[in-house]
C-alpha cells in the first residue's frame, strides 16, 4: 500500500516492515548463535536496524526479494549517508509494480536517486529473490566508493570466480571490493555474485558501509589482496588509501 507524509518516516516504516522491527528484545535472536555474522546482526539490532520475526528468529540464511531490498537500500541511502535529493526526474513507473504495490514509492524513489533500474523488457520484478552482484552494485551506487583502474583486473586478482560477475557490474563491484563491503563466507576468494544474497549477507554489508569496526568477521571480507600495509576491517577503505 502506498504511503504518504514525511518520506523519512515512511521510509523508516516501510523499512520496519522489510525487517519486522517491534516489540521483541532487540537482540534477543533465537537463531544465531554461533552464526560466522552473529557480531554484525546484533549491532544492528541494539541500532534498531534490524530486528527478527515474531517467533524470535532471525533467519540468517533467508533470502531478500527485490522490493524488500529497494526499501533497505533507500532507507541506508537516505538514513547512512544523508543523500537529500535524487539524481533521476520522473521514472520508475515499471508494468509489474501497480500503484497498489506495498513497495511501489520506494522502488520509484530508489530509481530517481540512481539506486537501480528494471530489467530490459521494462519490469522491476519486485517479488525475485535478489542476487548478491545486484545488491553490491546498488548499495555501492548509494555510497559512491572508487572504482579502481582496470576494474576487470582487479577482480582477477581479488576472486577465484570473478569470471562469473557480469560485464555490466564490473566497475561496481570492483568499487565495492575496493570499499570492503564484499563480504564472502566462508571464502573471501569466492564471490559467488550471481547467488541469492541472504539476510546475514545483507546485514554484513550494512555493518561494512557503516563502518561498524569489528562486527563482521574479518577472514570473510573481500579484498584482502589489496595493497596496502594495514588492510582495514571496516568499509571505506578507498578514503583510508587516499589519506
Amino acid at each position: 500500500m502506498a504511503t504518504t507524509g514525511n518520506p523519512l518516516r515512511n521510509i523508516a516504516i516501510a523499512a520496519t516492515a522489510v525487517w519486522n522491527l517491534g516489540t521483541l528484545a532487540a537482540w534477543g535472536f533465537t537463531d544465531i548463535t554461533g552464526h560466522w555474522n552473529e557480531t554484525c546482526i546484533r549491532h544492528l539490532a541494539k541500532q534498531n536496524l534490524v530486528s527478527g520475526y515474531p517467533d524470535g528468529s532471525f533467519k540468517p540464511e533467508a533470502g531478500i526479494t527485490r522490493a524488500e531490498f529497494a526499501i533497505l537500500a533507500l532507507n541506508t541511502t537516505r538514513v547512512f549517508f544523508h543523500h537529500s535529493q535524487g539524481t533521476r526526474s520522473g521514472g520508475g513507473d515499471f508494468p509489474d509494480v501497480p500503484a497498489s504495490h506495498w513497495a511501489r514509492d520506494a522502488i520509484g524513489e530508489g530509481y530517481q536517486y540512481g539506486l537501480f533500474t528494471g530489467y530490459p523488457d521494462g519490469r522491476f520484478q519486485p517479488d525475485l529473490p535478489i542476487p548478491r552482484v545486484q545488491s553490491l552494485v546498488v548499495l555501492t551506487n548509494a555510497i559512491n566508493f572508487r572504482v579502481p583502474e582496470n576494474p576487470t583486473q582487479f577482480l582477477n586478482q581479488q576472486f577465484d570466480d570473478a569470471e562469473g560477475v557480469p560485464q555490466w557490474a564490473q566497475k561496481s563491484i570492483a568499487a565495492a571490493t575496493l570499499g570492503r563491503i564484499a563480504v564472502n563466507y566462508p571464502n573471501p576468494r569466492q564471490l559467488n555474485p550471481l547467488r541469492n544474497a541472504t539476510r546475514a549477507e545483507i546485514a554484513a554489508m550494512m555493518c561494512q558501509g557503516r563502518s561498524f569496526a569489528r562486527t563482521v568477521p574479518v577472514e570473510y571480507i573481500g579484498g584482502g589482496d589489496l595493497d596496502l600495509a594495514i588492510v582495514p576491517e571496516m568499509g571505506g577503505v578507498d578514503s583510508f588509501a587516499d589519506g
